[in-house]
């Protein structure tokens, strides 16, 4: 998956700054089911104007915490 990150420059007086950058990043499955989570908070008129949890988001969550268990080998 790529995207965006963030990397150090130097500045003027030896100030550094950050500049966005282009960047392959590789999330795990629970990061990418919460991402999944908070962007669906973000962008849904029940979960982000009434304030309320609304069964999508339900659902997204319950993907996040079954992503984020570890397995257990037989």
């Amino acid at each position: 998956m790529s995207g965006t990150a963030w990397e150090g420059r130097s500045g003027s007086a030896g100030a550094v700054r950050s500049q966005r950058i282009g960047a392959d990043i590789q999330y795990t499955a629970a990061q990418r089911a919460y991402l999944a989570y908070g962007d669906h908070l973000r962008d849904c008129p029940v979960c982000a104007v009434d304030g309320e949890v609304c069964v999508t988001a339900g659902d997204l969550w319950e993907a996040y915490r079954a992503a984020e268990e570890p397995t257990v080998a037989p």
